[in-house]
Formats: C-alpha cells, structure tokens, sequence
C-alpha cells in the first residue's frame, strides 16, 4: 500500500520523504548508539522497521531520552516477540509499532501524540 502512494507522490512530496528519512537516520546514529538494530548478533529488520518509521513520522514528538526509551523497548519481552516471531503477520506488525511509539514518544493525557 505504501509504496502504491510512494508511486503516485510527486517530487515535492518525494523531498519531504527524504528530508525525514535522513533526519531519522540522523536520530539514530546519534542517540540509539553503536548498532541499534543488531539485538542478536545481526540487523533485526522488524526493529529497524517499526523504530525508523517511528523516527521519520514522529520527530517532534519523541522523548527527550531517546536512547533511555529505545532501551526501554529492547527489555521489553513483548516487543522482543514482536521483532522474533512471526513478524510479517499483520497482527503482529500492528503490536510491534504500537510498542514502538508507545514507547519512543510523548504521550498526551495517556495517549501517544504520534500517529501511525
């Protein structure tokens, strides 16, 4: 579906994708330390997935500590489930990035202010 609209954006709508895609890769490698997507040995792909994501549409939201709250969410077991088993199912998915902005950005009267 995404790259569906990915196909129909124009370039304007294509620069704003790269600015925030290159602000997230900015994030990471500043406050998520040395590798953060390596929790086994090799790069999770369903945590890079649902933490960039989270980076790129969240920006102003996310916490002051953001590597306190990344490593909040890699001691977290449910989260750990998320991006091990069965990670392309659709359920799942939706767990995994709900944990993941639940818990990387501010949340106002309870809820996350970051929508997804």
């Amino acid at each position: 579906d995404y790259m569906s609209v990915l196909n129909k954006a124009d370039d304007e709508q294509l620069s704003q994708i790269e600015q925030r895609f290159s602000t997230a890769c900015s994030l990471a490698k500043a406050e998520l330390g040395e590798k953060p997507f390596h929790l086994r040995q090799r790069l999770n792909l369903a945590a890079l997935d649902a933490v960039m994501g989270c980076l790129m549409e969240s920006t102003a939201a996310l916490k002051s500590d953001l590597k306190g709250a990344h490593q909040e969410l890699i001691n977290n077991p449910k989260y750990l489930e998320t991006i091990t088993h069965s990670t392309s199912d659709v359920a799942m998915i939706r767990q995994r990035f709900g944990l993941v902005y639940g818990t990387l950005t501010v949340k106002e009267n309870g809820n996350s202010v970051a929508v997804y």
